[in-house]
């Protein structure tokens, strides 16, 4: 079998062209949907021979050792030009775990009809999908948001720094998981593309304060994970979201926005909130989330803070105490009340004041008047 493998590798490798195209026309009849190549030590890929498979719909060329993914199709002549494979039935393409830095355009091209897009575990960078260098043959970015077809990408663990404006302008992407990109950065109009089409959003891992984390009006999103990062409030932008599930696991939450939580209730049914140095005396949301029906799966992990120590929230809800019952309510209290009774304290405290002057004048005088007397 090995000699005869030989035999018809070399015939693939001829310079005989003859040949070559027999070899194609028979892999075109072939009728495979489905190849695995995962777990092998590729470090290329052989394009011009797998576009010849017109019926192939997942391609898994997943722990390799594809650095790049260059567009080298012969010409039919010599003398040609290069030409365009298309991979006109491919919907389902996994290139995870490879240390990829650069796809070719022409091969993004190809992918006509792409769904899902698995590139996690590489060094891939997204490129603006204006940039101007898109087209270029020294690319240093990968083009995805020219995959107009694509709904579901996988840019797990490449070493993502920031997301480029307009990254997924020409795309309709459902889901995208940009997790374990840290320090990751996601400016103002990066999302912008996707914002109406995106359903599931996975930024964990990012190491993300809020000024580094903008996230636009939402219509479609319904699930939302951004833990692990160093968030001390949620975007109040996730209000216009159909939000069904949220992640805020281990950030730097003190509270959560009563009421966004109130906002998102209609649809809101799962949400994780332990790791967060939560305020016990600043939790009407958490019970306004239980009794909404909002299941807690991490409520008995979850600690809170006192004036006095740290303690489970699970117990601070059964039995809330004393230092807090006034804070509560303090907490409670409408900001419009509050400035009133403040100001009505300061008016008081200052004809008080005036009061007193006048009755110690007043005194003094009398004193004065007895002495001469």
């Amino acid at each position: 079998m090995v000699s005869e493998a030989n035999a018809l590798y070399g015939e693939i490798m001829s310079e005989n062209t003859e040949t070559k195209n027999h070899l194609h026309s028979n892999w075109r009849r072939m009728p495979l949907l489905h190849i695995d190549l995962s777990y092998n030590h590729f470090s290329s890929v052989p394009l011009e021979t797998l576009g010849r498979l017109t019926s192939l719909q997942t391609l898994n060329l997943s722990f390799n050792c594809l650095q790049n993914i260059s567009w080298d199709i012969r010409p039919d002549d010599v003398s040609g030009p290069r030409r365009q494979l298309f991979f006109s039935s491919l919907k389902y393409l996994s290139l995870q775990g490879n240390g990829l830095a650069h796809v070719a355009p022409r091969f993004l091209a190809a992918l006509s009809r792409v769904e899902t897009l698995n590139l996690q575990d590489n060094a891939v960078r997204p490129c603006a999908c204006a940039d101007p260098s898109a087209q270029g043959a020294d690319l240093t970015c990968v083009a995805i948001g020219r995959l107009r077809t694509l709904k579901h990408l996988n840019l797990k663990n490449n070493g993502i720094r920031t997301l480029p404006p307009d990254t997924f302008l020409e795309s309709s992407l459902l889901s995208l998981d940009l997790s374990a990109n840290a320090p990751l950065a996601v400016p103002r109009g990066a999302l912008r593309g996707a914002r109406r089409t995106l359903r599931s959003l996975v930024l964990s891992g990012g190491n993300m304060s809020g000024s580094e984390l903008w996230l636009p009006c939402m219509p479609a999103l319904a699930r939302l994970d951004v833990s692990n990062n160093r968030l001390q409030e949620l975007p109040g932008s996730l209000s216009c979201s159909p939000l069904a599930e949220i992640d805020v696991r281990n950030n730097q939450l003190l509270a959560v926005n009563r009421s966004l939580l109130l906002a998102l209730a209609p649809r809101l049914r799962l949400m994780h909130i332990s790791g967060n140095g939560f305020n016990c005396c600043d939790s009407s949301w958490l019970r306004a989330a239980l009794e909404l029906h909002v299941e807690l799966p991490d409520v008995n992990d979850t600690v809170c803070f006192t004036s006095e120590a740290d303690m489970a929230m699970a117990e601070y809800l059964r039995e809330p105490s004393g230092k807090c019952l006034l804070h509560t309510h303090a907490q409670d209290v409408p900001v419009g009340t509050k400035v009133i009774t403040v100001l009505f304290v300061a008016v008081m405290s200052t004809a008080l004041l005036g009061l007193c002057r006048k009755v110690c004048r007043t005194q003094s005088a009398a004193a004065t008047w007895v002495a001469l007397s």
